[in-house]
């Protein structure tokens, strides 16, 4: 694992600050049809050899305009693109069996170099050279050994985020569906770490025929018969399984790819397991049994490489509830408010006489955490609450005018990954003012949108705590209150100009920006922002909150890591450090060494 990551830092560059100055002011884009440029090329094969690719897909993109064209490779693997306009292009080659590259890139997945094409120029650009793609193929058995038909597969890339194992975006998975020999096999995927997981498509649970329910059913009606019914024989399912064999996430083992590898007899048996019935009562505000709500069952953990199974029930007249064909695992069983309509409707009714207060559950709650071991679970008791209010107020600059907030929503999103998830909002009212009631005990993140333009959200403080860069606790019983989310008009600007050794624009450079403060290092943290310079090497980040920061330059980057502590931790030795205050708009250069 450390080599894989000394080859992804390889690419980084160092870099050192320059004299700063106004960054230059970027033409604007003629849009035309046609030209007199031409771009040519060829796509081979990267091997030794270089084997061109004939009808190789090769597609040619203007940036910043919805002009595409695209063109096959001859015998030969050579290419061309003829009667274009002056403009900026980007140039990608696919071929099956083998990984698609963008002209000038390092590695797959990551963008290539800019062709900038003047008018009447002919372009020759460099061979595309293609990996072979890497190949893993297997059977998916079932727990007698018969091959499963109509199975899912995936192979799945993963990286490790905050200390958790999550899958990662973009080329990141492959799926392959069995045959009626239970085969699979999965083509073209990048080199790396997979975990293989299988699925049967459509099947919930079945039963077993027993030998004593053959017999009874041998038995002619009439004399000799027994009205004696055979015992019902425990259901069982196919549960999701990782490679080898295994439920167990933390079980699995990985499959390491190199570039262009077949890896053959990757076979899957999925595992039997017992299913039981889970049944109990959901009891109203009130104390009475409620009738009509949906009791959901989630999982506490959200498998990474699996899908989620999981269904819901209403429960009774009496308030009674059964799930049935639950697998072994550690369950929550939850219920939920309803939506509004469905709460104005129960009000009605209520108000009517047609139906009890306990059935008007907008804004309650109930859980109830339950393991199943394959015996059924019986007398769950779902006991409904009043849901918590999380209420506050937000701030902005007075002048030159106090901005009208009033159509900006304060979202709340919770950050249960294995359970059901339910989102909570409410409008900025016109004392700048907001209120969400009806909120589940959990742990959220906080947002607000849309603000006025010009506008961005500085804080959210509860407490001590900024919620807009660290989730906060809302706990059972006890509402929060005093949130204090100011705004500001005076966002950041941090740009410049990306130079080679040689003093050229670097358009084929990006810039990373991240805090200096290691807790900030969350995923889709707003203090870590990244940027691809343009053609004339010009960068620009903006909304970056005040504070102190981490600046580097890299040949590439992948977003899907650029939230990682380790990954960002390896980039500090060769990163300048910067501060940005309040409104500041600051201009710094960087110019690449080797």
């Amino acid at each position: 694992m450390k080599a894989a990551r000394l080859l992804v830092f390889a690419a980084l560059l160092l870099v050192r600050v320059v004299h700063a100055q106004q960054a230059p002011v970027r033409d604007g884009v003629r849009f035309t049809l046609s030209g007199t440029g031409v771009v040519r090329g060829a796509v081979v094969a990267d091997n030794s050899a270089r084997t061109p690719l004939r009808r190789a897909l090769v597609t040619l993109s203007r940036v910043g305009l919805e002009d595409i064209r695209s063109a096959s490779t001859d015998d030969e693997g050579r290419f061309a693109f003829a009667e274009l306009p002056a403009a900026t292009y980007t140039l990608n080659a696919t071929r099956g069996g083998f990984i698609g590259m963008s002209a000038g890139a390092v590695k797959p997945g990551m963008p290539g170099r800019q062709i900038v094409l003047r008018e009447g120029e002919s372009a020759v650009i460099a061979p595309i050279a293609l990996p072979r793609g890497a190949v893993i193929a297997g059977r998916i058995l079932d727990s007698a050994g018969r091959p499963v038909w109509n199975a899912q597969v995936q192979a799945s890339r993963f990286v490790t985020v905050n200390g958790e194992r999550q899958l990662r975006s973009g080329t990141a998975t492959w799926n392959a569906t069995t045959n009626d020999h239970g085969d699979y096999r999965m083509f073209g995927l990048h080199p790396g770490e997979y975990v293989i997981s299988a699925w049967q498509n459509g099947t919930l649970w079945q039963s077993d025929v027993t030998a004593a329910e053959l017999e009874a059913a041998q038995k002619p009606a009439g004399a000799g018969a027994t009205s004696q019914v055979p015992p019902i024989p425990r259901p069982f399912a196919l549960a999701p399984t990782l490679y080898p064999g295994t439920v167990d996430e933390s079980s699995a083992t990985p499959i390491a790819l190199a570039t262009g590898e077949e890896r053959l007899g990757v076979d899957v048996t999925l595992q039997r397991v017992p299913v039981a019935r889970v049944s109990g009562i959901v009891i109203g505000i009130d104390g009475k049994p409620a009738r009509g709500v949906n009791v959901l069952r989630g999982l506490r953990k959200a498998p990474a490489f699996t899908p989620v199974v999981g269904f819901g029930v209403a429960s009774a007249a009496d308030g009674s509830f059964a799930l049935t064909g639950v697998a072994p695992g550690d369950y929550v069983l939850q219920v939920r408010g309803s939506s509004p309509l469905q709460a104005e409707r129960a009000a009605e009714m209520v108000r009517l006489g047609l139906a009890n207060p306990s059935e008007n559950t907008q804004g309650q709650w109930a859980n109830a955490e339950v393991t199943v071991n394959g015996a059924d679970v019986l007398g769950v008791t779902l006991r409904m609450q009043p849901g918590m209010t999380v209420s506050g107020t937000v701030t902005a600059p007075v002048s030159p005018a106090r901005p009208d907030v009033t159509r900006a929503r304060v979202q709340l999103s919770p950050l249960a990954s294995g359970s059901v998830s339910q989102f909570f909002g409410a409008a900025v009212d016109a004392q700048n003012a907001f209120r969400i009631d009806g909120v589940i005990p959990g742990r959220y993140s906080l947002s607000i949108v849309p603000l006025p333009a010009g506008y961005s959200a500085r804080s959210a403080m509860v407490g001590d705590v900024d919620a807009l860069d660290t989730p906060f606790e809302v706990p059972p019983g006890a509402g929060v209150s005093g949130i204090v989310i100011t705004l500001t008009d005076a966002g950041t600007e941090l740009g410049g100009v990306l130079t080679n050794a040689s003093g050229q624009p670097a358009s084929h450079l990006y810039v990373l920006a991240f805090s200096q403060n290691r807790a900030h290092w969350i995923r889709n943290g707003r203090r870590i922002l990244s940027a691809k310079a343009g053609e004339d090497g010009a960068y620009a980040l903006t909304g970056l909150p005040p504070g102190d920061y981490f600046l580097c330059a890299l040949t590439d980057i992948d977003t899907t890591l650029q939230y990682e502590p380790t990954y960002l931790e390896e980039l500090v030795p060769a990163s300048i450090k910067l501060s940005l205050s309040d409104g500041e708009k600051k201009v710094q250069h960087l110019r690449a060494g080797g």
